[in-house]
């Protein structure tokens, strides 16, 4: 069984189309096309995907033949799964980061808009200055903190 079999075989096991698969590995279909068709041997990029994206199946089985296709799971135990889980989490905490700063983004907006009707207002006669000025002189927004 040739390598692009093996693959067939893996995509058929996941019930995954190439273009699927191809866009969970971060690579075009066009790869995987080729891999299948044993026309190209799988690169760098793709195996380090896969191990990554599909850690029960066995590369030494896909790349070579040897062992099962897929991993014992007395072997993997949950190792895989704790690893996936934590980077799961550092996703969240980064995206909750990026929110709390849009959050502040957005709230310095809304001042800026209250202050700017404020002034066309005043402009246009509708609001004495003093209680424009009053605004402005307790109004201090917060700067917006940097995402790591």
């Amino acid at each position: 069984m040739t390598t692009g079999e093996r693959v067939s075989r893996v995509l058929e096991d996941l019930n995954l189309s190439n273009l699927a698969f191809a866009q969970r590995l971060g690579v075009s279909s066009t790869v995987i096309n080729g891999i299948v068709k044993d026309t190209n041997n799988p690169g760098h990029k793709v195996l380090t995907a896969f191990k990554r994206e599909f850690p029960q199946y066995n590369i030494d089985w896909v790349l070579n033949g040897i062992g099962e296709m897929k991993n014992p799971v007395t072997a993997m135990g949950t190792d895989y799964l704790q690893v996936y889980l934590v980077r799961l989490e550092e996703q969240f905490k980064a995206l909750r980061d990026q929110l709390a700063v849009k959050d502040s983004q957005m709230q310095t907006k809304d001042h800026q808009i209250e202050n700017l009707q404020e002034m066309l207002k005043m402009a246009m006669g509708k609001l004495r200055p003093a209680a424009y000025l009053s605004k402005v002189i307790t109004f201090r927004p917060e700067a917006p903190q940097a995402v790591a």
